[in-house]
C-alpha cells in the first residue's frame, strides 16, 4: 500500500541506482568461484566489463579535472563526462549500447547490420543527461525537505572553500549523508544525487599537492558542476561528443571469448553508399553475433528493463503549462520533439499553447490498465515459440552458405564468341547474383527478427511490471509536425497490436443498447471485413460466434480462429473475450466493458475540404453521408479515370 507518488518517484529517478546496486552484487558474487560458475553467460559478461569500464571512466574524469586529457575533443565532453559517478556512468553506457544494438540493428529492413555511430552516441549521451536531470530533481526534493524539516535530516552545507560549488550556490548546496528517507523507504547514497565524487577527487589532489595546477583544476570542476546544475538542455553536439567518448571506452573494454579467443564485443565499421556520382561513408556500431545470441537467450531486456526511463505512469501526468513544464513528475520532457530545431523552440516560447496543453492534458489523464488475459497469452506465445502478430519466431532463418564465385572473369563474358559458352556463362553469372541477393535478403530478415524479438520482450516485460496497478497513465507530447503521441516508446495505447491488446481503459462503462453491436463490428474489422456495411459485419460475427467462443475457451487449439482469421490477433482475442462475457452475462446492455473500440476517419483532409465546401459528391466519397456500405475515394477516382479514358478512346 505504498504511496503512488513515492512509487512514481522511484520509477522515474531511482531505477538507475538499482541497476548500479545489481552490478555491485554481481561483482561481489563473482569473487566466489562457485558463485561465478553458477552465473549465466550474460551475467558473467556484465561482471567482466563493469569494473574495467568503471575504472576507465574514472581515469578519464580525473584526466579532465587535472587538465591532463590531451584528446582533441576533451574540452567539449569533459564537463559532461564528470557529471555522474563513474559506477553509474559505466552502467548507463553498457546498458544503453547493448539495448540500442539489440533493438535497432538493421531494424525493419532499413539500413545494414548495425546502428549508425551518431545515433548510438546521441542515445548514450541522452541517457546520461536524463540521469543527471533526475539527480538534480532528487537533490531539489531533498533540499526542500531539509528546509521544511531541518531537524529530520543530518545535513552539512558545502563551505566556501569547496571548489566544486559555484559561488551563487554556496548558500543553498545542502547534501544529505547516507540516509533512509522515512517517506520513500529508499536508501540514498550521497553521490546518488550530488557532486560529492568531484569533492573526493579534490581532496585526493589536495593531499598529493596541486602546486600550480590548482587554478585549472578549480576551473574544470566549475565547468563540470555547471553541466550538472544547468537547467538548459544539453545540445546535440554536447550529447554526441559525450556519447562518442563513452563509446570509445566501451569498445576498448567490452570483450567476448569466442572459440578460445578474446574478441571485441562491439565494432565500428565504415560503409560507403553511392547516390549518382556522389559517395558517402557512414560508420556503424555492430554487436558480436555470439553476444547478441547470449543476451537474447538470457532475456537481457528483462534484466535491464529498469533502464528504460520513459515508462507509463502510475499517477496522472503533471499538467502541461509550457514548453518544458509538464508530463512526468521528475523526468524532463519537452512539449514538442523538435529534434534540435531552434526555430521550433523559439516558436513554442512565443506561442499561446493553452489550447494545445489542454488537449495533451485530457489525453494524459485517461486511465488505462493491463489486460492480464492477453498478457498471459502473449507470454505463452513467446515462451513456446509461437510466432504470431508482433511476437516473432525465436529461431533465425537458415542462412545459405556463401555462394561460390564463377571461376571466369565476370566482366569479360562479352568477349566470348561461342553462343553456347556465352549462354552458360551468363546463366552462371545470373545464378551467382541471385544467390548473393537471396543470402542478403535472408540475412536482413534475421536482423529484423532480432530487433523484433527485443521489442517483444520489452513490451511483455513492461506489461508485467504494471499488471497489478489498477490505473496507469501515458503522458503525451507532440512530434515535430504537431501530432500528439504518448511519450513511452515501447508500451502505449497507440503502439502495435500486442500493445493495444494488452491495454484496456481502467474505468468500465455499461455497453448500452448498441455496445455489443459495435463490439461485433470492431471484431469483424480485425477479420478484414471493413469493406462491408456495419450490419453485415455484425452478422459475420454472429455466423462465426462458435469460433469466437472457441478462441476464448481454448486459444491454443489445433486450428485457432483468432490466430488465422484476424489481422490483429491480440486485439481480436481481447474483443472475443468481451463479446463472450457480454453475451453470457444475460444482460449485455448492463455489462461493464472497458475495451477500446476503434473509430477512424477516411481521408481526413478530403473530409475537411468536403465539409467546408458542402460538397455532397466528395462528402459521400469520404463517408460523410450515409450509404449502404463504406465508400473508398481511391476506388471512386480509379473508376472516374477509367470512364474518362474509355470516353476519349471512343471519341478517337
Amino acid at each position: 500500500s505504498a504511496d503512488p507518488e513515492q512509487l512514481q518517484l522511484w520509477l522515474e529517478c531511482f531505477s538507475q541506482r538499482e541497476a548500479v546496486l545489481r552490478h555491485r552484487k554481481l561483482v561481489e558474487k563473482a569473487r566466489d568461484r562457485k558463485a561465478f560458475d553458477s552465473m549465466s553467460l550474460m551475467q558473467r559478461h556484465v561482471v567482466q566489463w563493469f569494473q574495467g569500464l568503471r575504472d576507465a571512466i574514472e581515469i578519464r574524469q580525473k584526466e579532465f579535472l587535472a587538465n591532463q586529457d590531451q584528446r582533441r575533443a576533451s574540452k567539449r565532453y569533459g564537463p559532461f563526462i564528470c557529471s555522474l559517478h563513474p559506477e553509474k556512468m559505466a552502467v548507463i553506457v553498457s546498458q544503453e549500447a547493448i539495448t540500442q544494438a539489440l533493438l535497432y540493428s538493421g531494424k525493419n529492413g532499413h539500413g545494414p547490420d548495425g546502428v549508425p555511430l551518431v545515433k548510438m552516441a546521441l542515445s548514450i549521451g541522452g541517457a546520461v543527461e536524463t540521469e543527471v536531470v533526475s539527480q538534480r530533481r532528487i537533490k531539489e526534493r531533498f533540499y526542500n525537505s531539509v528546509k521544511n524539516s531541518a531537524s529530520s535530516l543530518d545535513v552539512e552545507s558545502e563551505t566556501t572553500n569547496d571548489p566544486v560549488a559555484n559561488h551563487e550556490e554556496e548558500s543553498t548546496m545542502l547534501e544529505p549523508k547516507d540516509h533512509k528517507d522515512d517517506d520513500t523507504g529508499f536508501v540514498m547514497d550521497r553521490w546518488a544525487f550530488s557532486a560529492s565524487h568531484l569533492k573526493l577527487f579534490w581532496d585526493d589532489m589536495a593531499r598529493m599537492g596541486m602546486n600550480k595546477s590548482k587554478r585549472s583544476i578549480q576551473y574544470a570542476m566549475r565547468r563540470a558542476k555547471q553541466a550538472m546544475n544547468n537547467d538548459e538542455m544539453w545540445t546535440d553536439d554536447d550529447l554526441t561528443h559525450l556519447g562518442a567518448a563513452l563509446l570509445s571506452i566501451l569498445l576498448d573494454h567490452a570483450m567476448i571469448h569466442n572459440n578460445g579467443k578474446e574478441e571485441p564485443a562491439f565494432r565500428i565499421e565504415k560503409r560507403w553508399s553511392h547516390t549518382g556520382n556522389r559517395s558517402k561513408s557512414t560508420s556503424y556500431v555492430t554487436i558480436h553475433d555470439r553476444l547478441h545470441k547470449i543476451f537474447l537467450e538470457d532475456e537481457y531486456m528483462s534484466w535491464a528493463a529498469n533502464t528504460t526511463r520513459h515508462l507509463p505512469m502510475i499517477v496522472p501526468p503533471t499538467r502541461w503549462t509550457g514548453p518544458k513544464e509538464g508530463g512526468y513528475r521528475w523526468l524532463e520532457v519537452s512539449l514538442m520533439r523538435t529534434h534540435g530545431s531552434n526555430v521550433q523552440r523559439e516558436a513554442l516560447l512565443q506561442a499561446d499553447l493553452s489550447t494545445v496543453c489542454d488537449g495533451l492534458n485530457i489525453l494524459g489523464k485517461t486511465a488505462w490498465k493491463i489486460n492480464k488475459e492477453i498478457l498471459d497469452v502473449g507470454e505463452y506465445c513467446w515462451e513456446n515459440n509461437i510466432p504470431i502478430g508482433d511476437i516473432p519466431s525465436r529461431d533465425d532463418l537458415e542462412l545459405p552458405p556463401e555462394p561460390t564465385r564463377p571461376s571466369f572473369d565476370l566482366d569479360r563474358t562479352s568477349d566470348t564468341e561461342d553462343p553456347d559458352i556465352k549462354s552458360q556463362m551468363t546463366a552462371a553469372i545470373q545464378a551467382y547474383k541471385d544467390a548473393i541477393h537471396k543470402r542478403q535478403r535472408i540475412h536482413q530478415k534475421n536482423m529484423d527478427l532480432r530487433s523484433l524479438r527485443c521489442s517483444a520482450m520489452l513490451k511483455l516485460n513492461q506489461a508485467k511490471k504494471f499488471k497489478d496497478f489498477e490505473k496507469i497513465y501515458f503522458p503525451y507530447n507532440l512530434d515535430f509536425r504537431g501530432r500528439a503521441y504518448p511519450v513511452p516508446p515501447h508500451l502505449s495505447n497507440v503502439g502495435s497490436d500486442l500493445c493495444r491488446g494488452m491495454l484496456t481503459f481502467a474505468d468500465a462503462k455499461p455497453l448500452g443498447k448498441r455496445g455489443l453491436y459495435w463490439l461485433k463490428v470492431h471484431l469483424a474489422n480485425f477479420a478484414g471485413k471493413d469493406k462491408m456495411s456495419f450490419d453485415d459485419r455484425a452478422a459475420y460475427i454472429d455466423e462465426n460466434l462458435h469460433h469466437v467462443r472457441e478462441s476464448v475457451a481454448n486459444p491454443f487449439s489445433e486450428d485457432p480462429w483468432w490466430m488465422n482469421a484476424l489481422d490483429d490477433p491480440f486485439q481480436g482475442l481481447a474483443t472475443c473475450h468481451e463479446i463472450v462475457r457480454a453475451i453470457d452475462s444475460g444482460d449485455p446492455e448492463a455489462y461493464m466493458c472497458s475495451l477500446p473500440v476503434h473509430m477512424d476517419g477516411s481521408c481526413n483532409g478530403l473530409q475537411h475540404y468536403a465539409a467546408l465546401g458542402k460538397d455532397t459528391v466528395g462528402g459521400k466519397a469520404v463517408n460523410l453521408l450515409e450509404s449502404d456500405g463504406p465508400q473508398d475515394v481511391y476506388v471512386g477516382v480509379m473508376h472516374e479515370v477509367i470512364r474518362r479514358v474509355a470516353e476519349e478512346a471512343a471519341s478517337d
